[in-house]
């Protein structure tokens, strides 16, 4: 994995009845954000990177 900067702040965790998880990070300040989805392996299924 990846560490991510420190002026993104976790905003979102959601787990799925299909042992999928989702993470969104956001720095509302520059009105960016970054998903990760991933499967209970812990594999990429979805990643979007937003920017300015």
């Amino acid at each position: 994995m990846v560490p991510l900067p420190n002026h993104y702040k976790l905003i979102i965790v959601e787990y799925s009845n299909d042992e999928r998880v989702i993470f969104s990070w956001a720095n509302e300040q520059q009105d960016e954000s970054l998903t990760v989805e991933l499967d209970c392996t812990g594999n990429l299924i979805y990643l979007s990177i937003e920017k300015k």
